[in-house]
């Protein structure tokens, strides 16, 4: 991040989509997954915001740092007649400030040119703009139809705990699949080729069944012995599925990205090769 956001206190205000895509580039390589998966749940894995975020709190701090010098600096000299530019709404870099604090609801703060305690509005301000990319980050799930599980086992945008307890790089990334709505099932392939859900049956074990995440982990007799080795508790109810992937306890966690694993496995052993 000092890398990509390097001097932004002057251009951060800027739309920087190059930037954002590296960013994700990178958390997908973290993560080990291919570049089709969706960018709400990469970062929600890794308790990502937007890098604009950090650059916004950027641009802020360094505008309080301009207020704080003499008059008599050349810095703050280029300010204040940047600041008489933007009065006039001619475009200028403060002028891009004004119009971030107004739109964050910190109108008058422009209108007093500064504040009392630099560290307390520093907080506030970084607080808000983490809200309001907290809250777009979760609307943007709720627009990915593959993510609806997702949507209901992830609440905040924080690190995931299993992504520090399992060793295993494949166990991981398999679990990583299955919780953002990527792992190559039925119901997936379905979402992604326009398949009517009704039609996207298990080709596994024949009993007719959509093969969605809950009949591939809790109730596919094809995986039965694997199931009963890594998850004896498995009870065949939607409520059990969401606590199992919502689970704290390390060992449940690295069972079931060893379940996903070589039920997997046994899967693409079974079917056919497209």
């Amino acid at each position: 991040m000092p890398v990509l956001l390097f001097g932004s206190e002057l251009w951060g205000i800027s739309e920087t989509l190059l930037i954002e895509r590296f960013h994700m580039k990178f958390c997908r390589y973290v993560l080990g997954i291919h570049k089709t998966a969706p960018h709400p749940a990469i970062r929600g894995e890794l308790g990502r915001n937007k890098l604009r975020v950090h650059r916004l709190i950027k641009c802020i701090k360094y505008w309080l740092y301009m207020l704080s010098l003499e008059s008599s600096r050349y810095l703050r000299q280029c300010y204040d007649f940047q600041f008489k530019k933007a009065e006039n709404g001619k475009e200028c870099w403060a002028l891009d400030i004004k119009n971030i604090l107004y739109s964050y609801g910190f109108g008058e703060v422009w209108i007093a040119q500064g504040v009392e305690n630099i560290n307390y509005f520093v907080d506030i301000f970084s607080q808000r703009c983490k809200d309001i990319d907290f809250q777009n980050w979760h609307n943007e799930i709720n627009t990915y139809t593959s993510l609806a599980f997702y949507s209901q086992i992830k609440q905040h945008l924080c690190v995931e705990d299993y992504l520090t307890c399992i060793d295993n790089k494949v166990y991981k990334t398999f679990l990583t699949k299955a919780r953002i709505g990527i792992l190559d099932l039925e119901y997936i392939r379905g979402i992604w080729f326009d398949i009517p859900p009704n039609e996207r049956i298990c080709r596994v074990c024949g009993t007719g069944e959509v093969e969605d995440l809950f009949h591939f982990v809790i109730k596919c007799p094809t995986y039965n012995i694997v199931r009963n080795n890594l998850l004896p508790d498995c009870v065949q109810n939607t409520q059990y599925l969401s606590t199992l992937f919502s689970s704290k306890n390390k060992y449940k966690i690295i069972s079931l990205s060893k379940f996903i694993y070589r039920a997997y496995k046994i899967r693409q052993n079974v079917l056919p090769r497209d």
